[in-house]
């Protein structure tokens, strides 16, 4: 599902979509058009379920560092001002959005301590006592469309309760059933 079909409204920091009218499941990777005024930084994104009270639940985050963009064998420092097609691993999950929650992406440029700092110098990592303050911008216009497809699981209606507690089969570690 692709952030206009979910009618995701921008924002500085997160992209978010309307209140929820049906039971949503499921979650996958982000992919974003990047920019980044610096020859190296990371971009983090985040899943969040926001709830109607207006609380926001955390669901699972993800890091890309730009130079390691093309993969962690191939390092390459970016042009700033440059965009650049980064896929952000949002891990998988599974969530059911209930009716009335919103869904949001937050995009940061680090998740400190959780992940090192960057700091976006180009220079090698851990080598440097330089900072730059990194200014990023995500783009979300035709020619660079950044997402988030978000697949719906259908899960089969829940039984109602039953009346009676299941008793389960006895058994053995052996594998064979145990004797009645």
């Amino acid at each position: 599902m692709s952030c206009g079909s979910i009618g995701l409204l921008p924002s500085p920091q997160h992209l978010e979509t309307t209140h929820v009218e049906h039971d949503h499941r499921g979650s996958s990777p982000h992919e974003a058009r990047l920019a980044a005024f610096v020859r190296d930084t990371d971009f983090m994104a985040k899943l969040v379920d926001v709830w109607p009270s207006g609380y926001a639940q955390r669901l699972n985050d993800g890091i890309v560092r730009a130079r390691f963009r093309e993969g962690p064998d191939r390092p390459s420092l970016i042009e700033p001002g440059r965009i650049y097609n980064y896929d952000i691993d949002l891990w998988a999950t599974c969530q059911s959005f209930m009716p009335g929650h919103r869904i949001r992406i937050e995009i940061a440029s680090s998740a400190f301590p959780k992940y090192d700092r960057n700091p976006n110098t180009g220079d090698n990592v851990g080598m440097t006592e330089r900072l730059f303050r990194a200014q990023q911008t995500v783009f979300h216009d035709r020619e660079h469309a950044s997402y988030v497809e978000l697949p719906i699981v259908d899960l089969p209606p829940t039984p109602p309760p039953s009346t009676q507690s299941p008793i389960p089969e006895p058994c053995s570690l052996s594998g064979k059933s145990a004797p009645k």
